[in-house]
């Protein structure tokens, strides 16, 4: 028995069971599981690959229909890929952030000072609080809503072994909605915002802003 899911979504803490036990429980997945079929295992050494053909079977307890799990892969691999963008405009956020507060204490100029606190409260209103909102409040759109929103909706698309229900196909439509909003607003930060500060920066022999974050496993 192997865990056979996609490839977890980086920068995602990992999160485990109330029951884990250490070092003996896989947390909990951030990707969907594999469909049962024929794959082809590759593994590249020192520029030579070697294949082996893997054959992936239904637990035969689990009586569940083929078409029903292709609609649920169907329906998580547009929540799985929402998050894999997602998380990674939200590490381009934080290096943008850190590198923002190395800026501001070196910037002289007030109005160079100015422009980078304007900056940075931007960016962390559309990375939004990590903290619960408020119970009866709808919550202003940011990053951090939209991914715990998609980590809840993965969570029950892939929790069971059966098709998506209709309200679950529906509110994946309207993340997605969400996404492209939320995501729209960063690269005009990235081609606008940051652009315009960098030749400020470039104009004061300081560092410019990059949006590449590090490689975050």
């Amino acid at each position: 028995m192997w865990d056979l899911h996609y490839a977890p979504v980086r920068g995602m803490k990992p999160e485990y069971p109330i029951a884990a036990v250490y070092h003996n429980t896989a947390p909990d997945p951030t990707s969907p599981w594999a469909l049962p079929g024929q794959y082809t295992v590759t593994l590249t050494v020192n520029g030579k690959s070697y294949q082996q053909p893997l054959s992936v079977s239904m637990d035969p307890r689990v009586k569940v229909a083929p078409a029903d799990l292709a609609q649920q892969l169907k329906a998580s691999q547009p929540v799985y890929e929402g998050l894999v963008s997602t998380s990674a405009a939200m590490a381009q956020m934080k290096t943008v952030r850190a590198q923002l507060k190395n800026l501001r204490q070196q910037s002289g100029a007030a109005s160079l000072a100015g422009a980078i606190d304007r900056l940075d409260q931007k960016i962390q209103g559309l990375q939004g609080e990590t903290a619960r909102p408020t119970p009866g409040v709808e919550p202003t759109p940011s990053f951090t809503i939209l991914r715990g929103k998609l980590t809840d909706l993965f969570r029950v698309l892939q929790g069971v072994d059966a098709a998506p229900t209709t309200q679950a196909v529906a509110a994946g439509s309207q993340l997605q909605q969400m996404q492209t909003s939320l995501m729209e607003s960063w690269k005009q930060i990235v081609s606008q915002d940051i652009r315009s500060l960098n030749q400020q920066l470039r104009n004061s022999n300081l560092p410019q802003i990059s949006a590449e974050a590090p490689d975050a496993r």
